[in-house]
């Protein structure tokens, strides 16, 4: 049986958009070492200054 997994990292600020991407890069890269699949993952924005990293795995 598989499961999914999300993972989602909150950034605020004015530096947050670019915070977000280079965790998503992180998480790209413990999902290949480990051989997870990945299913999803990017950067999205709530609101101003405020933006989120997603990783969509199993």
């Amino acid at each position: 049986m598989s499961r999914k997994i999300k993972v989602i990292w909150d950034f605020y600020g004015d530096k947050a958009e670019k915070t977000a991407e280079h965790h998503v890069i992180h998480l790209r890269e413990f999902m290949e070492k480990h051989q997870l699949d990945l299913l999803d993952s990017g950067v999205a924005s709530a609101a101003d200054f405020h933006f989120y990293g997603l990783s969509d795995y199993q």
